[in-house]
């Protein structure tokens, strides 16, 4: 808000303070004087009011486009992933390899990284998978699970976006569901990409 020009000049910024009732007044001058002498500038701040709550922007959804979670780094086999599939209890690890499988398999563009610690499944360099284990678990995790389709209502979780799917050792998994699940969201991550680069004119 700049400052409020009055009949006698301009009252500088630099020279006024705020008092809790939101009045402005020179530093160091008697609200009686300020009273007297600015009175113009006085009235108009009271009628301007509060200032009203400021609003964020959403500059993608204005612009028409999907923000896209993005990973730098990844790669068509990252060794790295593989690596974390041999260290830790081999039944937990074995769990997450099978499944990590499913998501190499989905396309040739699929690509992969560590991030977090854990292993990540990426079209482009874009997310759409990861596995990780736990002491008794294992998760296989979607990025954008919350737009997945689950009518056998495997995904967990109650983030915006995320969900993932609890393994245990020794429990049955419908496995049919959990890998249309990765098929479901490898599709979604592509038609994201796809969208936003005809929203950038790509």
């Amino acid at each position: 808000m700049s400052p409020v020009r009055r009949s006698g000049g301009r009252l500088p910024w630099s020279s006024m303070i705020r008092l809790s009732r939101g009045v402005f007044h020179p530093t160091g001058s008697h609200p009686e004087n300020v009273a007297r002498n600015h009175w113009p500038t006085l009235i108009v701040l009271a009628m301007r009011g509060p200032r009203s709550r400021r609003i964020p922007l959403d500059l993608y959804g204005l612009s028409g486009r999907d923000d896209i979670l993005r990973f730098s780094g990844a790669i068509e086999r990252d060794p790295a992933v593989d690596t974390w599939f041999t260290d830790g209890p081999v039944e937990l690890r074995s769990i997450a390899q099978e499944w990590f499988a499913r998501m190499r398999q989905c396309g040739g563009n699929v690509r992969e990284l560590m991030h977090d610690g854990c292993p990540v499944a990426c079209v482009e360099d874009a997310p759409f998978g990861y596995v990780n284990s736990f002491k008794k678990h294992v998760n296989v995790g979607f990025f954008h699970g919350a737009m997945l389709e689950d009518p056998c209502r495997l995904l967990e979780g109650s983030g915006k976006s995320m969900r993932h799917v609890k393994l245990h050792p020794g429990r049955v998994v419908n496995s049919a569901a959990l890998s249309d699940l990765i098929h479901g969201a490898y599709v979604d991550i592509g038609v994201r990409l796809k969208s936003y680069a005809a929203a950038c004119g790509r």
